[in-house]
């Protein structure tokens, strides 16, 4: 069961309603990323940016 409430399409995740908000959340947020340049250092100074570094 648990295989099935997180899954990959792609290059993007997709899950299960009955999950957590939070989880969906964080799903969500990291398939908002994808397609978004890189940039080393992270060090953001925003939660917005036009790019991203997500070693940190």
């Amino acid at each position: 069961m648990a295989n099935n409430l997180i899954r990959f399409e792609g290059r993007f995740a997709a899950c299960s309603a009955c999950l957590p908000t939070q989880v969906q959340y964080a799903i969500n947020a990291a398939n908002s990323l994808q397609g978004s340049p890189y940039v080393r250092g992270a060090g953001h100074g925003k939660i917005e940016d036009r790019a991203y570094d997500c070693s940190s």
